[in-house]
């Protein structure tokens, strides 16, 4: 049996090498960003390196009620939140 699960990367500007490394490991993807520091280009370079598409949610990780939409659209088993100087 298959198992599918879902990963819920947030702040991809600064976290691009982690999608792009789940991405080559065949993971389902879910990127959860606002695009406050870097547009969404950072992403689309991920595709074309890849061959592979994340889910994309635009927003902020603060925002509760967006939050619980995504937690209650996927079922999602793990979460990484990629920090960095703002």
């Amino acid at each position: 049996m298959c198992y599918e699960y879902w990963l819920l990367v947030a702040r991809v500007t600064c976290g691009s090498h982690t999608v792009l490394e789940l991405l080559q490991a065949n993971h389902n993807i879910i990127v959860l960003d606002n695009l406050s520091n870097s547009p969404r280009v950072s992403l689309e370079r991920v595709v074309v390196i890849t061959g592979k598409q994340a889910v994309f949610i635009e927003g902020d990780i603060r925002n509760k009620i967006l939050l619980e939409r995504v937690f209650f659209k996927y079922e999602i088993d793990a979460e990484c939140l990629a920090l960095g100087n703002e």
